[in-house]
């Protein structure tokens, strides 16, 4: 029942937090445009900043929080599950890119932030679909893939 729940709880934060982090750059890029550098611009900044760590940064945390708890309670150590992990952990990087571009706008204009904007967008859901298809597809990995010391467990402590 425990699994249940932790599973509930996980796909519901991961869906918000790949959600935020598809539609951010999108939003970043908009309140970054001169046009709206009056009143509308402050406002946009504002609820950016708001969706950005009153949202998508506790949906990340509650994720990764709830799928740490899954990988023990499953007991799932597999090739497939830390493949997965770096897929995660290149999500972060992408989390802390959209912080540091939230907490930037205004202060710098990016070169081509349409192209950024998509580039980013691009990657966010090559990621998102790489997650769902090593957590649902569960494919079996050759462990030659992964470096010795990955292999082995480690020595118990004295």
């Amino acid at each position: 029942m425990t699994a249940a729940w932790l599973k509930l709880i996980h796909v519901a934060a991961l869906s918000a937090w790949c959600a935020g982090l598809i539609f951010l750059p999108g939003l970043i890029r908009r309140q970054a445009r001169p046009d709206l550098a009056e009143e509308g611009g402050v406002h946009l900044r504002g609820f950016v900043r708001a969706c950005y760590l009153m949202v998508v940064s506790p949906a990340a945390v509650i994720a990764i929080g709830s799928g740490m708890a899954l990988l023990f309670v499953r007991e799932a150590f597999a090739g497939w599950m830390f493949v997965k992990l770096a897929a995660v952990g290149a999500m972060v990087m992408l989390h802390v890119h959209h912080g540091r571009a939230i907490r930037t706008t205004g202060r710098r204009v990016p070169r081509a932030p349409a192209l950024e904007a998509i580039l980013l967008q691009l990657a966010t859901v090559g990621l998102v679909l790489a997650v769902l298809w090593l957590a649902l597809g569960k494919p079996d990995l050759d462990d030659s893939l992964f470096p010795d010391w990955a292999r082995r467990p480690r020595p118990a402590a004295a």
